[in-house]
Order: structure tokens, then sequence, then C-alpha cells
């Protein structure tokens, strides 16, 4: 009876060789486009970034319309903010190799370079990274910690669509709850739209209206533009619920018009 026989030969990989094998934007082995960003360039390859679930479908455009006439070359830094830069090597860390560490300071540059670049995969990622951040109930109170960020870094980079209004409403619904918690520099920091958003709560943590003065009132000091900001956010204090000695206080703020004290 004939014995049953196996091949068992392995492939003999030479380890030096092996690391030289994988894909990486970092090495610009055998890279055919370069990819400027300020003063740094990154080496990448077409076939990488511009195809699969993970391309970036405004650079597969840019490829497609090169004619061969110049460099092969696209630059990014009048597209993307200035603020994104330190985070661009992770957006090509995603595209070679699937992974991104999303952190709550990495965030909002990273939907935007999403965004601008048209990765819907990695847009996708960070929204539901977004909605964990700002979780009370799976972040704790470390969700009314990040708030601040997240809102500044949503407005600031002026995220389109429908996803800046949403951040502006779930962060408005945690911080409103912590309230007590913040200090006068991180409320001012935050965008005017954000604290509108929260001073017009009814639910908004503070004993009474006269704590929404106070604030308000120190905010004032530490704004750019004091004026036209303060305005809009005197409107959001209910004149008519302040003790009497706030509403003789009210006379000496330029921001507040007169006539509001009728009531």
């Amino acid at each position: 009876m004939l014995r049953k026989r196996k091949l068992t030969a392995s492939f003999l990989e030479i380890p030096e060789e092996k690391d030289t094998l994988q894909r990486s934007w970092r090495s610009g082995e055998h890279s055919d486009w370069t990819l400027a960003l300020g003063d740094q360039v990154f080496k990448v390859h077409k076939v990488i970034v511009a195809t699969g679930e993970r391309a970036s479908a405004f650079l597969a455009a840019a490829f497609r319309k090169h004619l061969g006439e110049s460099d092969e070359r696209t630059d990014l830094t009048s597209l993307i903010p200035k603020h994104c830069w330190p985070y661009f090597e992770a957006v090509l860390d995603f595209i070679y190799t699937d992974t991104v560490d999303l952190k709550v300071e990495s965030w909002g540059p990273l939907v935007k370079m999403a965004d601008v670049l048209q990765m819907g995969s990695l847009y996708t990622k960070c929204v539901e990274a977004g909605n964990e951040f700002l979780s009370v109930e799976s972040a704790g109170e470390s969700a009314a910690k990040d708030a601040p960020r997240l809102a500044m870094d949503t407005v600031g980079l002026q995220l389109g669509g429908e996803l800046q209004q949403q951040v502006i409403q779930i962060a408005s619904d945690t911080m409103s709850s912590y309230f007590k918690s913040y200090s006068v520099d991180t409320l001012a920091a935050l965008p005017v739209s954000v604290l509108q958003s929260m001073f017009i709560r009814d639910d908004l943590e503070v004993d009474n209206e006269d704590a929404v003065f106070d604030v308000l009132l120190s905010i004032s000091s530490k704004l750019e533009d004091p004026k036209a900001d303060m305005e809009l956010l005197w409107r959001c204090c209910r004149l008519n619920r302040l003790s009497p000695s706030r509403v003789l206080d009210i006379a000496v703020i330029n921001e507040i018009p007169k006539q509001a004290l009728v009531w």
C-alpha cells in the first residue's frame, strides 16, 4: 500500500527584505506621486491612495486630470486648514493600513480632512468616534470635559453639512448638565453659537438667573470682540428674572439695550 505523503516545504523569507515589502508611504519606495502640505512632502502610491474603500475621491480625480505636462504633484496647502496639518500623517496611515487612532484633539481635523479629501470611510469612523466622545452614557464625565474642545473645533474648522449643528446641539446638552464645572476661561473660548445654545436652555445647571448674569459679565472681559459678541449673548439672559441688585447693574452695560428693561 502506498504511503500518503504531503508537501511540507516552506517559503524561505529573507528577514531584511520582509519589512521593505510592506505597503508604506513613509519610505517613499516605488512611489509615483507627491503630496505637498506646507513645507512637507509625502511620497505616495496612486494605486493605493486612489482605489479601494479607504481611497480619497479628491486625489483620485486629481490623478485622472493629470496630463503629464507638469510635475506629478498635488499641493494641498491651500486646501487643508493649517490646524489640520499635524494630523495629515494619520490620514495616510488610515489609507495604507486601515488604522486610525482617533482622539479628542485629532477628531475635528480628521473629520475636516475626510470631508475635504472625500474619504467616506474615514468620515464614518470619525462620526462614530464623535458619538462616543460626546455620549455621557458611554464616556461618563469625560464627555463633559471633551465637549468644549469638540465644539470649538467643529465651529473653528467649519465642519460642513448637518454635522456642525449636531455637534453644537449634543455638546450643549452635555455641557448644560455640567455647567458649574467649567471655568470662565473655558466658556470664553467657546464659539458664540455654542454659548447661545447653552444660555437659552431652561435646564442649564445654575442656581438662578443672577448666576447667568455673573458668568456673562465675566466672559465679556475675555472676548476678542466683546461688543458684537456680548450683544448676542446678553439676549440669552432672562433680565426679568434678575434680582433687584443685578437690574441696577444693567445700567452700566452698554451691550444691553435699555428698552430690554421694560417688562
